[in-house]
Protein backbone atom coordinates (compact mmCIF):
# COMPACT_ATOMS: atom_id res chain seq x y z
CA UNK A 1 0.00 0.00 0.00
CA UNK A 2 1.44 3.46 -0.78
CA UNK A 3 2.61 6.12 2.10
CA UNK A 4 -0.91 8.59 0.89
CA UNK A 5 -3.33 5.00 1.45
CA UNK A 6 -1.83 4.15 4.76
CA UNK A 7 -2.01 7.98 5.97
CA UNK A 8 -5.93 8.35 4.11
CA UNK A 9 -6.49 4.54 6.18
CA UNK A 10 -5.15 6.14 9.63
CA UNK A 11 -7.31 9.14 8.98
CA UNK A 12 -10.55 7.44 8.07
CA UNK A 13 -9.31 5.07 11.51
CA UNK A 14 -9.33 7.87 13.52
CA UNK A 15 -12.08 9.98 12.36
CA UNK A 16 -14.36 6.93 12.89
CA UNK A 17 -13.09 6.07 16.15
CA UNK A 18 -14.18 9.86 17.33
CA UNK A 19 -17.22 8.90 15.90
CA UNK A 20 -17.84 5.88 18.18
CA UNK A 21 -16.35 8.63 20.98
CA UNK A 22 -18.61 11.41 20.62
CA UNK A 23 -21.49 10.41 18.49
CA UNK A 24 -22.64 13.20 15.86
CA UNK A 25 -25.54 14.24 13.91
CA UNK A 26 -26.37 16.69 11.63
CA UNK A 27 -29.90 17.32 12.89
CA UNK A 28 -31.61 17.83 16.79
CA UNK A 29 -32.77 14.60 17.55
CA UNK A 30 -32.41 14.51 21.65
CA UNK A 31 -30.09 16.13 23.39
CA UNK A 32 -26.40 14.73 21.68
CA UNK A 33 -22.98 16.26 20.89
CA UNK A 34 -22.47 17.35 17.20
CA UNK A 35 -18.95 17.84 17.04
CA UNK A 36 -15.88 16.27 19.19
CA UNK A 37 -14.20 18.91 21.01
CA UNK A 38 -11.54 21.46 19.65
CA UNK A 39 -9.02 22.74 21.23
CA UNK A 40 -7.81 26.00 20.86
CA UNK A 41 -6.46 29.17 22.44
CA UNK A 42 -4.20 27.66 24.99
CA UNK A 43 -2.41 29.64 28.01
CA UNK A 44 -0.07 28.72 30.60
CA UNK A 45 -3.08 27.11 33.12
CA UNK A 46 -5.98 26.68 30.90
CA UNK A 47 -7.30 26.19 27.29
CA UNK A 48 -10.33 26.86 25.31
CA UNK A 49 -12.89 23.86 24.41
CA UNK A 50 -15.04 24.33 21.48
CA UNK A 51 -17.78 21.85 21.04
CA UNK A 52 -21.55 21.80 18.91
CA UNK A 53 -24.59 20.39 20.36
CA UNK A 54 -28.62 19.95 19.50
CA UNK A 55 -31.40 19.30 22.08
CA UNK A 56 -30.07 20.51 25.07
CA UNK A 57 -31.22 23.58 27.48
CA UNK A 58 -27.81 23.77 29.34
CA UNK A 59 -24.22 22.47 28.64
CA UNK A 60 -21.74 21.41 31.16
CA UNK A 61 -18.54 20.30 31.14
CA UNK A 62 -16.95 18.92 34.11
CA UNK A 63 -13.01 20.01 34.02
CA UNK A 64 -11.80 18.02 37.01
CA UNK A 65 -13.58 19.13 39.75
CA UNK A 66 -15.18 22.16 38.30
CA UNK A 67 -18.07 22.18 36.31
CA UNK A 68 -18.51 25.21 33.60
CA UNK A 69 -22.20 26.18 32.63
CA UNK A 70 -23.48 27.19 29.07
CA UNK A 71 -26.69 28.45 28.40
CA UNK A 72 -27.84 27.44 24.88
CA UNK A 73 -31.48 29.71 25.18
CA UNK A 74 -31.03 32.37 22.59
CA UNK A 75 -28.25 31.39 20.78
CA UNK A 76 -28.00 31.11 17.57
CA UNK A 77 -27.79 27.66 15.38
CA UNK A 78 -28.40 26.28 12.36
CA UNK A 79 -31.22 23.19 13.00
CA UNK A 80 -30.68 23.55 16.26
CA UNK A 81 -26.89 22.65 16.68
CA UNK A 82 -25.57 25.22 18.49
CA UNK A 83 -21.51 26.15 18.94
CA UNK A 84 -20.24 26.23 22.30
CA UNK A 85 -17.02 27.51 23.90
CA UNK A 86 -15.42 27.21 27.25
CA UNK A 87 -12.78 28.90 29.10
CA UNK A 88 -11.04 26.64 31.04
CA UNK A 89 -8.60 28.07 33.69
CA UNK A 90 -6.00 26.09 36.81
CA UNK A 91 -4.52 23.28 35.22
CA UNK A 92 -1.07 23.08 36.47
CA UNK A 93 2.00 23.33 33.97
CA UNK A 94 2.82 20.49 31.80
CA UNK A 95 -0.34 19.19 32.72
CA UNK A 96 -4.05 18.36 32.16
CA UNK A 97 -7.75 17.99 33.50
CA UNK A 98 -10.22 15.32 32.64
CA UNK A 99 -13.39 16.55 30.59
CA UNK A 100 -16.78 15.42 30.45
CA UNK A 101 -19.59 16.43 28.95
CA UNK A 102 -23.15 16.70 30.55
CA UNK A 103 -26.31 17.95 28.10
CA UNK A 104 -29.03 18.63 30.58
CA UNK A 105 -27.20 17.20 33.62
CA UNK A 106 -26.75 13.76 31.36
CA UNK A 107 -22.86 12.44 30.53
CA UNK A 108 -22.60 12.69 26.74
CA UNK A 109 -19.26 11.43 25.04
CA UNK A 110 -16.35 9.65 26.65
CA UNK A 111 -14.22 11.97 28.89
CA UNK A 112 -10.61 13.83 27.17
CA UNK A 113 -7.79 15.90 27.78
CA UNK A 114 -7.28 19.19 28.81
CA UNK A 115 -3.96 20.33 28.48
CA UNK A 116 -2.27 23.98 29.01
CA UNK A 117 0.63 24.77 26.98
CA UNK A 118 3.78 23.23 28.44
CA UNK A 119 6.40 25.38 30.39
CA UNK A 120 9.03 27.75 28.70
CA UNK A 121 11.99 26.61 27.34
CA UNK A 122 11.23 23.93 25.01
CA UNK A 123 14.25 23.36 22.77
CA UNK A 124 12.48 22.91 19.93
CA UNK A 125 9.03 23.17 18.86
CA UNK A 126 6.71 24.30 15.72
CA UNK A 127 3.30 24.83 14.31
CA UNK A 128 1.59 24.31 11.29
CA UNK A 129 -0.17 27.47 8.57
CA UNK A 130 -2.09 27.23 6.19
CA UNK A 131 -5.07 29.17 3.81
CA UNK A 132 -7.65 28.58 1.41
CA UNK A 133 -9.37 25.65 2.59
CA UNK A 134 -12.22 24.98 0.12
CA UNK A 135 -14.55 22.20 0.42
CA UNK A 136 -17.74 21.37 -2.32
CA UNK A 137 -20.66 21.10 -0.09
CA UNK A 138 -23.97 20.20 -2.49
CA UNK A 139 -23.46 21.39 -6.08
CA UNK A 140 -19.91 23.29 -5.35
CA UNK A 141 -18.68 19.43 -5.30
CA UNK A 142 -18.54 19.71 -8.52
CA UNK A 143 -16.27 22.68 -8.04
CA UNK A 144 -13.79 21.33 -6.45
CA UNK A 145 -14.50 17.39 -5.88
CA UNK A 146 -14.08 16.62 -1.82
CA UNK A 147 -10.71 13.93 -2.78
CA UNK A 148 -8.56 17.53 -1.98
CA UNK A 149 -9.50 17.49 1.72
CA UNK A 150 -6.96 14.04 1.87
CA UNK A 151 -4.72 16.52 2.01
CA UNK A 152 -5.59 17.31 5.70
CA UNK A 153 -4.33 13.30 6.24
CA UNK A 154 -0.85 13.99 5.54
CA UNK A 155 -1.00 17.64 7.77
CA UNK A 156 -2.80 14.87 10.47
CA UNK A 157 0.69 12.77 10.38
CA UNK A 158 2.89 15.95 11.00
CA UNK A 159 3.33 16.52 14.84
CA UNK A 160 3.24 20.21 15.47
CA UNK A 161 2.36 22.21 18.90
CA UNK A 162 -0.61 23.74 17.09
CA UNK A 163 -1.89 25.05 13.73
CA UNK A 164 -2.22 28.50 12.64
CA UNK A 165 -4.94 29.08 9.54
CA UNK A 166 -4.38 31.94 7.74
CA UNK A 167 -7.79 32.88 6.33
CA UNK A 168 -10.40 31.50 3.68
CA UNK A 169 -10.75 28.70 6.24
CA UNK A 170 -14.07 27.89 4.71
CA UNK A 171 -15.75 29.87 1.51
CA UNK A 172 -18.96 31.23 2.20
CA UNK A 173 -20.90 31.44 -1.57
CA UNK A 174 -23.75 32.41 -3.63
CA UNK A 175 -24.55 34.70 -0.79
CA UNK A 176 -24.15 33.05 2.05
CA UNK A 177 -22.59 35.97 3.28
CA UNK A 178 -25.99 37.53 3.89
CA UNK A 179 -27.91 34.34 5.21
CA UNK A 180 -26.98 34.00 8.82
CA UNK A 181 -28.84 30.48 8.57
CA UNK A 182 -26.90 29.26 5.16
CA UNK A 183 -23.36 30.82 7.14
CA UNK A 184 -23.80 28.49 10.33
CA UNK A 185 -25.05 25.53 7.89
CA UNK A 186 -22.05 26.08 5.80
CA UNK A 187 -19.19 26.29 9.14
CA UNK A 188 -21.22 23.14 10.48
CA UNK A 189 -21.17 21.05 7.42
CA UNK A 190 -18.00 21.46 6.98
CA UNK A 191 -17.38 21.01 11.06
CA UNK A 192 -18.43 17.47 9.72
CA UNK A 193 -16.25 16.66 7.25
CA UNK A 194 -14.21 13.67 8.43
CA UNK A 195 -10.63 14.71 7.58
CA UNK A 196 -11.21 18.14 8.32
CA UNK A 197 -12.56 17.42 11.54
CA UNK A 198 -9.89 14.36 12.45
CA UNK A 199 -7.30 16.85 12.29
CA UNK A 200 -8.93 19.75 14.11
CA UNK A 201 -9.15 17.54 16.61
CA UNK A 202 -5.43 16.75 16.55
CA UNK A 203 -3.76 19.89 18.17
CA UNK A 204 -4.76 23.44 19.28
CA UNK A 205 -6.29 25.46 16.60
CA UNK A 206 -5.58 29.40 15.85
CA UNK A 207 -7.33 31.16 13.19
CA UNK A 208 -7.45 34.44 11.28
CA UNK A 209 -10.36 35.37 8.64
CA UNK A 210 -10.23 36.65 5.07
CA UNK A 211 -12.17 38.06 2.47
CA UNK A 212 -13.97 34.40 1.94
CA UNK A 213 -14.75 33.86 5.81
CA UNK A 214 -15.68 37.44 5.98
CA UNK A 215 -17.85 37.85 2.54
CA UNK A 216 -17.82 38.55 -0.96
CA UNK A 217 -14.46 38.35 -3.00
CA UNK A 218 -12.21 40.98 -2.18
CA UNK A 219 -14.76 42.28 0.64
CA UNK A 220 -13.61 45.33 2.69
CA UNK A 221 -14.84 47.60 5.38
CA UNK A 222 -17.72 48.73 4.09
CA UNK A 223 -19.47 45.43 3.57
CA UNK A 224 -22.74 45.82 4.93
CA UNK A 225 -23.00 42.28 6.89
CA UNK A 226 -19.57 42.38 8.09
CA UNK A 227 -20.93 42.40 12.14
CA UNK A 228 -23.18 39.05 11.34
CA UNK A 229 -19.86 37.14 9.66
CA UNK A 230 -17.92 38.04 11.75
CA UNK A 231 -19.86 36.73 15.03
CA UNK A 232 -20.19 33.55 13.17
CA UNK A 233 -16.26 33.35 12.84
CA UNK A 234 -16.06 34.32 16.57
CA UNK A 235 -18.52 31.41 17.29
CA UNK A 236 -16.58 28.03 15.67
CA UNK A 237 -12.84 29.47 16.09
CA UNK A 238 -11.83 29.36 19.90
CA UNK A 239 -9.30 32.08 19.61
CA UNK A 240 -7.71 34.15 22.82
CA UNK A 241 -10.67 36.90 22.23
CA UNK A 242 -11.52 38.57 19.41
CA UNK A 243 -10.69 42.57 18.45
CA UNK A 244 -11.33 45.57 21.07
CA UNK A 245 -14.11 43.60 22.68
CA UNK A 246 -16.76 46.28 20.92
CA UNK A 247 -17.83 43.88 18.18
CA UNK A 248 -15.31 45.29 15.67
CA UNK A 249 -12.72 43.16 14.45
CA UNK A 250 -11.04 40.23 14.77
CA UNK A 251 -7.33 40.72 15.58
CA UNK A 252 -6.03 38.59 18.81
CA UNK A 253 -2.26 37.95 19.81
CA UNK A 254 -0.53 34.82 22.31
CA UNK A 255 2.30 33.77 23.28
CA UNK A 256 4.56 30.20 23.32
CA UNK A 257 7.68 29.76 24.14
CA UNK A 258 9.62 32.11 22.88
CA UNK A 259 7.55 33.79 20.08
CA UNK A 260 4.76 36.24 20.10
CA UNK A 261 2.09 36.07 17.41
CA UNK A 262 -0.23 39.19 16.30
CA UNK A 263 -3.34 38.21 14.02
CA UNK A 264 -4.64 40.85 12.42
CA UNK A 265 -8.08 41.34 10.86
CA UNK A 266 -7.09 42.41 7.43
CA UNK A 267 -11.17 42.99 6.31
CA UNK A 268 -13.00 45.16 9.13
CA UNK A 269 -11.32 48.23 7.89
CA UNK A 270 -10.57 47.70 5.07
CA UNK A 271 -10.29 50.81 2.90
CA UNK A 272 -8.85 50.12 -0.80
CA UNK A 273 -10.41 53.53 -2.39
CA UNK A 274 -7.56 55.89 -2.76
CA UNK A 275 -5.15 52.91 -1.20
CA UNK A 276 -6.49 54.09 2.30
CA UNK A 277 -5.65 51.48 5.08
CA UNK A 278 -5.78 47.56 5.63
CA UNK A 279 -5.92 47.50 9.79
CA UNK A 280 -7.13 51.09 10.26
CA UNK A 281 -5.30 53.40 12.68
CA UNK A 282 -6.64 51.61 16.16
CA UNK A 283 -5.14 48.10 15.00
CA UNK A 284 -1.88 49.61 13.88
CA UNK A 285 -1.70 51.48 17.52
CA UNK A 286 -2.66 48.20 19.36
CA UNK A 287 0.04 46.24 16.90
CA UNK A 288 2.74 48.32 17.39
CA UNK A 289 1.70 48.57 21.25
CA UNK A 290 1.94 44.54 21.33
CA UNK A 291 5.48 44.76 19.20
CA UNK A 292 6.94 46.97 21.55
CA UNK A 293 5.91 45.26 24.50
CA UNK A 294 6.73 41.75 23.58
CA UNK A 295 10.37 40.51 24.42
CA UNK A 296 10.21 37.51 22.38
CA UNK A 297 12.89 36.33 19.61
CA UNK A 298 10.64 35.97 16.82
CA UNK A 299 7.49 37.77 16.54
CA UNK A 300 4.89 36.45 13.83
CA UNK A 301 2.78 38.75 12.25
CA UNK A 302 -0.10 37.13 10.55
CA UNK A 303 -2.61 38.08 8.21
CA UNK A 304 -4.59 37.23 4.88
CA UNK A 305 -2.97 39.69 1.96
CA UNK A 306 0.38 39.56 1.19
CA UNK A 307 2.83 42.58 3.04
CA UNK A 308 6.99 42.12 1.03
CA UNK A 309 5.13 41.17 -2.60
CA UNK A 310 5.08 44.25 -4.90
CA UNK A 311 3.78 42.63 -7.93
CA UNK A 312 0.78 41.06 -6.72
CA UNK A 313 -2.07 43.07 -8.67
CA UNK A 314 -4.88 42.59 -5.93
CA UNK A 315 -4.03 43.38 -2.23
CA UNK A 316 -0.69 43.34 -1.42
CA UNK A 317 0.54 45.95 1.96
CA UNK A 318 2.84 47.73 -0.73
CA UNK A 319 -0.05 49.32 -2.13
CA UNK A 320 -0.83 50.99 1.24
CA UNK A 321 0.84 53.92 3.35
CA UNK A 322 0.43 51.42 6.40
CA UNK A 323 3.28 49.04 5.27
CA UNK A 324 5.92 51.74 5.15
CA UNK A 325 4.81 53.38 8.54
CA UNK A 326 4.91 49.68 10.13
CA UNK A 327 8.51 49.38 8.73
CA UNK A 328 10.02 52.46 9.80
CA UNK A 329 8.32 52.04 13.58
CA UNK A 330 10.29 48.71 13.61
CA UNK A 331 13.66 49.94 12.45
CA UNK A 332 12.77 52.88 14.37
CA UNK A 333 11.92 51.12 17.62
CA UNK A 334 14.50 48.71 17.08
CA UNK A 335 12.14 45.39 17.30
CA UNK A 336 13.98 42.07 16.57
CA UNK A 337 12.68 38.83 14.92
CA UNK A 338 9.15 40.22 12.88
CA UNK A 339 8.11 37.89 10.39
CA UNK A 340 5.00 37.66 8.44
CA UNK A 341 2.53 35.00 7.93
CA UNK A 342 0.03 35.58 4.99
CA UNK A 343 -2.07 33.25 2.62
CA UNK A 344 -4.71 34.07 0.01
CA UNK A 345 -2.71 33.62 -2.89
CA UNK A 346 -3.68 30.45 -4.03
CA UNK A 347 -0.07 29.56 -4.46
CA UNK A 348 2.67 29.41 -2.10
CA UNK A 349 6.24 31.86 -2.25
CA UNK A 350 8.34 33.22 0.51
CA UNK A 351 9.79 37.04 -0.06
CA UNK A 352 12.21 38.79 1.60
CA UNK A 353 12.23 42.58 1.34
CA UNK A 354 15.11 44.40 2.03
CA UNK A 355 15.27 48.05 3.12
CA UNK A 356 18.06 50.29 4.86
CA UNK A 357 18.48 50.40 8.32
CA UNK A 358 16.17 47.37 8.39
CA UNK A 359 16.94 43.69 9.19
CA UNK A 360 15.45 41.33 6.02
CA UNK A 361 11.96 41.48 6.51
CA UNK A 362 10.23 37.67 5.28
CA UNK A 363 6.92 37.24 4.41
CA UNK A 364 5.80 33.08 4.59
CA UNK A 365 2.91 32.98 1.76
CA UNK A 366 1.08 29.89 2.42
CA UNK A 367 -1.96 28.82 -0.22
CA UNK A 368 -3.76 27.22 -0.86
CA UNK A 369 -4.80 23.83 0.94
CA UNK A 370 -7.47 22.29 -0.86
CA UNK A 371 -9.04 25.56 -3.13
CA UNK A 372 -8.50 26.63 -6.68
CA UNK A 373 -4.91 26.63 -7.58
CA UNK A 374 -3.39 29.58 -9.40
CA UNK A 375 -2.12 27.99 -12.22
CA UNK A 376 -1.26 31.21 -14.43
CA UNK A 377 1.92 31.88 -12.01
CA UNK A 378 3.46 29.19 -13.74
CA UNK A 379 3.00 30.46 -17.10
CA UNK A 380 6.17 33.23 -17.88
CA UNK A 381 3.83 35.98 -18.84
CA UNK A 382 2.45 36.62 -16.01
CA UNK A 383 3.92 38.57 -13.69
CA UNK A 384 4.02 36.99 -10.59
CA UNK A 385 5.80 34.25 -12.14
CA UNK A 386 9.20 35.41 -11.24
CA UNK A 387 10.19 38.46 -9.18
CA UNK A 388 13.08 40.07 -7.20
CA UNK A 389 11.61 39.71 -3.64
CA UNK A 390 11.04 36.11 -4.17
CA UNK A 391 13.40 34.08 -2.39
CA UNK A 392 14.81 31.57 -5.24
CA UNK A 393 13.14 28.19 -4.95
CA UNK A 394 9.89 28.69 -3.09
CA UNK A 395 7.64 29.17 -5.71
CA UNK A 396 4.82 26.38 -5.11
CA UNK A 397 1.68 26.15 -7.29
CA UNK A 398 -0.47 23.06 -6.19
CA UNK A 399 -2.28 22.42 -2.73
CA UNK A 400 0.13 22.17 -0.11
CA UNK A 401 0.72 23.42 3.83
CA UNK A 402 3.55 25.26 5.76
CA UNK A 403 5.40 24.48 8.81
CA UNK A 404 7.58 26.51 11.32
CA UNK A 405 10.18 24.97 13.23
CA UNK A 406 12.17 26.74 16.02
CA UNK A 407 15.02 25.12 17.21
CA UNK A 408 18.39 25.83 18.46
CA UNK A 409 20.49 26.93 21.60
CA UNK A 410 19.30 30.38 23.69
CA UNK A 411 20.75 33.48 22.18
CA UNK A 412 21.49 32.06 18.80
CA UNK A 413 17.84 30.43 17.76
CA UNK A 414 16.52 29.50 14.09
CA UNK A 415 13.73 29.38 12.75
CA UNK A 416 13.29 27.04 9.94
CA UNK A 417 10.40 27.62 7.02
CA UNK A 418 8.73 24.67 5.21
CA UNK A 419 6.63 23.95 2.45
CA UNK A 420 5.13 20.05 2.11
CA UNK A 421 2.81 19.18 -0.68
CA UNK A 422 -1.03 17.20 -0.47
CA UNK A 423 0.71 14.00 0.54
CA UNK A 424 3.11 15.29 3.56
CA UNK A 425 6.32 15.62 1.10
CA UNK A 426 9.03 18.69 2.00
CA UNK A 427 8.80 20.78 -1.01
CA UNK A 428 11.33 23.40 0.04
CA UNK A 429 12.80 24.80 3.52
CA UNK A 430 14.82 27.84 4.74
CA UNK A 431 16.07 28.66 7.78
CA UNK A 432 16.08 32.32 9.20
CA UNK A 433 18.70 33.01 12.67
CA UNK A 434 18.46 35.29 15.01
CA UNK A 435 20.90 36.93 14.37
CA UNK A 436 19.55 38.23 11.02
CA UNK A 437 16.75 39.88 12.36
CA UNK A 438 18.03 42.37 13.95
CA UNK A 439 21.09 44.52 14.11
CA UNK A 440 24.49 43.99 15.03
CA UNK A 441 26.00 45.64 18.30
Amino acid sequence: MKIPSLIASFSLLLALNIMLLFPISGHAQGAKLVCAPIIGAQTAHGAKVWTMVAGCKEVQLKAGRIVHNFSTEGKISWQGNIPVTFQIDGIPLDSSLEGQFFLDGVPVGQPFAIPSAPSLGKSSWSFMVGSCAFYGLGATRAIKPGRHVLIFDAMLAHKTDFMVWLGDNVYLLNGEWNDLDRMYEKYTKVRLEPHTNAFLLSRPQYAILDDHDYGPDNAEGNFPNKAQTSACFRDFWPNPYFGNGEGEGTNYHFDFQDASFFMLDDRWFRRSEGNTQVIGPNQMNWLKAKLKASRATFKFIGLGSQVVSEVNAHETWSRYPERQQLLDFIRDEHIPGVIFLSGDRHFTELCRLNQPGLYPIYDFTSSPISSIIRKRVSRPKDPEYDHALRVPGTKYVDHNFGKVVIGGPHGARTCVLETYDAFGKLVWRHEISQQELGWSQ
